[in-house]
């Protein structure tokens, strides 16, 4: 029987007895059944992280192939899955801390004010803007993944703390930046690019629900949520942290 890696740009979690893969190459999701998720268990060279349980569900955009080879097949042409170790990875657990508390639209008196704020965020809305735009979302993780790495070693680890003024301020001014094709994707990568500027470097969280299917990105500092409630993202399984 033939070991499978996931393919470095590939990403994999569990949601509803669901294993929903993202392909960060071609920029796309694939969910299969729970039946295929279970067989999904055999096929990869290691465990994965996740737990499928017996019980079916229904929904979400699933797979349905019920045999080994046969789903093997699908992935591996799907681009998946690679048989070859040096070209792939094992399915590795995601380091992420448990949300527990949210700084988006904290009760709290707002902050002074300042043009370098305005003049930051205005910087880092276009950057955010011009790199979907202009590069892949392939292309755009790697960047904030490297610069963030990099970041980290460079600064002492943060606590939430440092966090608070900043998110203030990128609460009460970001609306004026917000348009009606404006994304989840769009405002998290603007408050990243916003946060490196004073040197800040949280994590970018991008999640799904099955049931019906459902993509999200929220940013996230140890516990905390910044740009997002807690309710809300908890509907969600991370499935890649950057």
């Amino acid at each position: 029987m033939s070991r499978y890696y996931l393919s470095r740009d590939t990403f994999l979690c569990e949601s509803k007895s669901h294993a929903v893969f993202l392909d960060l190459r071609r920029d796309r999701y694939l969910a299969l059944s729970p039946q295929d998720s279970l067989e999904l268990q055999s096929l990869l060279a290691k465990e994965p992280t996740y737990k499928v349980s017996n019980h079916a569900s229904t929904g979400g955009p699933t797979r349905h192939t019920h045999d080994y080879a046969e789903l093997a097949h699908l992935l591996e042409n799907e681009g998946l899955v690679v048989r070859d170790p040096s070209l792939g990875k094992s399915s590795e657990e995601q380091s992420l801390d448990e949300p527990t508390e949210t700084l988006w639209n904290a009760e709290e008196r707002w902050p002074r004010l300042y043009w370098g704020h305005f003049l930051s965020l205005l910087a880092a809305r276009v950057r955010a803007v011009a790199l979907l735009r202009i590069l892949p979302l392939q292309a755009v993780v790697r960047r904030v993944r490297a610069r963030s790495l990099h970041g980290r070693t460079q600064v002492e680890l943060q606590d939430v703390d440092d966090f608070r003024v900043l998110i203030k301020v990128f609460n009460l001014l970001e609306p004026m930046f917000v348009s009606g094709t404006n994304s989840c994707l769009k405002r998290s990568l603007t408050l990243i690019e916003f946060l490196s500027i004073y040197g800040l470097f949280p994590k970018w969280v991008f999640g799904v629900q099955v049931e019906p299917f459902s993509a999200h990105c929220w940013v996230q500092q140890g516990p905390a949520v910044l740009n997002d409630s807690l309710q809300h993202i908890k509907t969600f399984t991370p499935i890649m942290v950057v």
